[in-house]
């Protein structure tokens, strides 16, 4: 009985996700995530370990933040939800079209200088089969673990910032079979493969409040899977580099980035923050790719004394993004 409730909340809630918003790549971390992913000079929080490690110098306080992620396509999945109600309640026909889904969390904890996350991925799709008589779900989970150290360096009067990251990988393919009335019929879980790779990232900052940052994510990589077994489900893990300008004022963040690696890959982003009230933060953002739909993202941040409540959102087309948080700064 707990395995059949497991199993049905996991398919409900997969169905109100879809497959990420690709242009956006924004996975953890509400305050990059608000800003369109721009702020690689900017970023001083417990998800630096993932944006920038050299952010963590920043950091003057013990902090912890977990964090969640939602993502739902409105073009789609009103129709299978309802398909699927229907099928529970009224013998209604599965549905014939294969569903992809993606959700994920990540908690991370900072002090001054030194960071670890940890989180994970499930990425997968689901179809029924040929009989329309059960439902058919696999795919891969994805755990992540990361730790971050930074280090201030004080240069010709400036402060030049440097971080790493180490990120470890663990994967495993789940599949699972379930009847109409959504009786587990059969699972496994199968090991996949493991990966390590090492982030670096520098921030350094310039006169009038700018401040530039850059960052090399996943070089170093070395990966015991097997890609072509899991290219379904997982992207290849390849060296990606970002580096940006920032400008931090009292009360205002400005941010451009851009984005690129060895596949062609080509982003700009640009991010914005205000501060009302000390209390009260709001973020706009916006990521252009070439030959894709352009990603618009908005946010805001509540801070009640040492607790901020956090919340991102991010739009492709027909696809939405949501982020939320909860950080305890101490």
């Amino acid at each position: 009985m707990v395995l059949r409730c497991v199993l049905v909340l996991g398919i409900l809630c997969s169905l109100l996700v879809a497959v990420p918003l690709y242009a956006a790549n924004l996975s953890f971390g509400t305050e990059m995530t608000g800003m369109g992913g721009a702020g690689v000079a900017l970023t001083k929080d417990v998800y630096a370990a993932v944006w920038n490690p050299a952010g963590l110098a920043r950091v003057n306080r013990f902090s912890i933040e977990p964090n969640l992620s939602f993502y739902t396509d409105y073009t789609d999945q009103p129709a299978v939800l309802r398909d699927l109600v229907d099928n529970h309640f009224s013998g209604a026909e599965l549905p014939t079209e294969p569903l992809h889904f993606e959700a994920g969390g990540m908690a991370g904890f900072a002090t001054p200088r030194f960071a670890i996350n940890m989180g994970g991925q499930a990425l997968g799709f689901k179809t029924p089969s040929a009989e329309a008589a059960s439902y058919h779900a696999e795919g891969v989970l994805v755990y992540n673990s990361k730790i971050s150290m930074a280090l201030p360096l004080p240069i010709l009067g400036r402060t030049l910032a440097v971080g790493t990251t180490f990120n470890y990988y663990a994967a495993q393919k789940y599949e699972a079979r379930l009847d109409r009335d959504f009786a587990c019929l059969d699972y496994r879980f199968n090991p996949a493969g493991t990966g390590r790779s090492l982030d670096v990232g520098a921030q350094i900052d310039l006169a009038g409040n700018l401040r530039v940052g850059c960052v090399a994510r996943n070089i170093r990589g070395n990966f015991k899977w097997d890609q072509d077994d899991l290219v379904s489900f997982v992207q290849p893990v390849t060296p990606t580099y970002q580096a940006g300008i920032g400008w931090d004022g009292r009360n205002l963040r400005a941010a451009f980035d851009w984005e690129w690696n060895e596949d062609d890959l080509r982003r700009y982003r640009i991010g914005l923050a205000k501060d009302f009230w000390r209390v009260f933060t709001v973020r706009v953002g916006g990521i252009i790719e070439p030959e894709a739909e352009p990603t618009y993202t908005g946010g805001f941040s509540l801070r009640l004394g040492a607790l901020s409540l956090n919340l991102a959102a991010a739009n492709q087309a027909d696809a939405w993004r949501a982020t939320v948080s909860m950080a305890l700064n101490m």
